[in-house]
């Protein structure tokens, strides 16, 4: 993963799954609907978070069937875009063969794991290195270091270490994986410690960054806690689970990565977007679009 790690180059890691459902949501199935709104979408990226910078796009790997078997209900319910992703994916994977970029995975684990994996890489290989991680996974929040790693979302646009506070009551991004194991998680089928509201779980992620450290200081009665009696019953019930939900939440940054390298190809970039009936971008765009180096 040498090219990944130019002293200087900044990295802009996208979590591929989860660009391509939010646009398999608008396009809904058509093909070059899809084709032409996800090359929109790189051009924006281009242009809003520059060009001549390493791009990593992370593919899901086998990791779920570990967090299937720590926690046979993961994930669980029925996604209603799950047929739309797994449909448009090859597509947008075609589309990134013609592009310089990088392509991530992490056989073990999930797509956050790996883009746990590369973050944790770059900052050792280079601590001042800057990385923006695109996605709207709040997981991933707990990877967010000011100044160096940002999440970028379409809704907030740049997520730093103030915005999480910000949107989780004084929560900091290291601890979110405590304030999620707390709160649960309906998205993936995570339960909630029973009888905690949302408002004494961010007062408790606050204080605490791990479980251990949570029920170390409930055993100790800190009158800082500001938990009642029965919170605090119901908490110490709940220890098994928010000790495996924090296991399930908390990202894997140690495991091996398999990597492919592609190069800006505008020429047949072009050619793929005709066979799909797309003709509305210029040679400029296309240049942009596969990440052309200038």
């Amino acid at each position: 993963m040498k090219p990944l790690f130019s002293k200087g180059k900044r990295i802009v890691i996208f979590d591929t799954s989860n660009v391509v459902a939010r646009i398999s949501a608008v396009t809904t199935g058509n093909n070059a609907s899809f084709v032409a709104t996800f090359c929109k979408s790189l051009l924006r990226y281009t242009q809003t978070l520059g060009s001549n910078v390493s791009w990593v796009w992370v593919i899901e790997g086998c990791g779920k069937t570990r967090r299937k078997r720590l926690f046979s209900g993961y994930k669980s319910r029925l996604r209603p875009l799950a047929p739309l992703l797994e449909a448009m994916l090859p597509l947008a994977l075609s589309v990134l063969k013609n592009v310089r970029c990088h392509l991530v995975q992490a056989p073990q684990g999930e797509a956050d794991d790996a883009i746990a994996c590369v973050v944790t890489k770059a900052l050792h290989k280079n601590p001042t290195t800057q990385v923006v991680i695109v996605s709207e996974d709040k997981d991933l929040w707990q990877l967010i270091k000011d100044p160096w790693v940002t999440v970028y979302s379409q809704t907030v646009s740049t997520i730093s270490e103030a915005v999480v506070k910000h949107h989780l009551k004084g929560v900091p991004a290291a601890n979110v994986c405590l304030w999620k194991a707390l709160v649960g998680d309906a998205s993936d089928n995570l339960p909630k410690v029973p009888g905690l509201n949302r408002a004494t779980a961010c007062k408790l992620a606050m204080q605490y960054h791990t479980p251990k450290e949570l029920y170390k200081g409930l055993l100790k009665n800190r009158r800082t806690l500001m938990v009642t009696t029965i919170q605090k019953q119901k908490l110490l019930e709940a220890k098994a689970q928010v000790k495996l939900m924090y296991k399930l939440v908390k990202l894997r940054d140690k495991l091996a990565v398999v990597t492919t390298t592609y190069k800006s190809r505008s020429k047949a970039l072009r050619k793929f977007l005709q066979t799909h009936s797309v003709f509305n971008f210029s040679k400029d765009e296309l240049l942009l679009i596969s990440n052309k180096r200038f």
